[in-house]
């Protein structure tokens, strides 16, 4: 009988046991489970927080070209002629007339914001004794974001130069030099605004204001 007892207990005892065990397992397995899902959630939140902090490139590094076209006023200088009695026989100049504006630029990016390369900039002007006022030479473009859209600022210096080609031919030169900026909406197109400034080797400047609408491909 005493055996029989023990052997009935045993059996009891094993099947509790076998009746626990998948309640004893199952916190151990969402134990196991939480840390996982948790850190899964944590490494994906961190690699979208790295990919939305790096800004994209507009691959402008490398050989550029650009053009540009748009409109401006043109001052002259001022103009004051004389008699040999000192009286007034003519004066002119020093108001502002419409000019058609182009822009033409080459040359080299050494990164998505700084842009390198030779300028032309070129008011074709309504005045009667000058048609054309230009700054020839060097450029620089910085653009405040790597790609598009992005504000920018750019200036150019070099030879400057006030030509008529419509009644007669003739060219004085000078230095001359541009400041302006503009912003790019969208890739290769900007709208470009800029102060084209001539001094010329007899004493007179020209001044230009244009806006122009460019594109520059990159």
């Amino acid at each position: 009988m005493l055996h029989k007892r023990c052997v009935y207990r045993g059996l009891l005892l094993t099947v509790s046991l076998a009746a626990a065990a998948p309640a004893i397992a199952q916190p151990a397995a969402r134990a196991v489970v939480s840390p996982t899902s948790e850190q899964a959630q944590t490494s994906s939140a961190s690699a979208n927080g790295s990919q939305g902090g790096e800004e994209s490139s507009a691959n402008r590094k490398g050989f550029i070209i650009g053009f540009g076209a748009g409109a401006g006023l043109h001052r002259p200088p001022s103009f004051v002629v004389r008699d040999r009695f000192g009286r007034v026989v003519s004066s002119g100049g020093g108001e502002d007339k419409l000019a058609i504006a182009t822009d033409f630029s080459v040359g080299y990016a050494s990164s998505d914001r700084l842009l390198l390369y030779y300028s032309n900039k070129i008011g074709f002007t309504t005045d009667d004794r000058v048609d054309g006022v230009s700054v020839t030479g060097f450029g620089v473009t910085y653009m405040f974001r790597r790609s598009s859209p992005s504000a920018f600022v750019s200036g150019s210096g070099g030879l400057g130069a006030a030509a008529t080609f419509i009644t007669s031919r003739s060219a004085e030169t000078g230095p001359g030099f541009t400041a302006g900026g503009g912003y790019e909406f969208a890739r290769h197109l900007s709208i470009n605004g800029d102060a084209i400034f001539v001094r010329l080797e007899s004493g007179q400047q020209h001044r230009v204001l244009k806006a122009s609408f460019n594109f520059l491909f990159y």
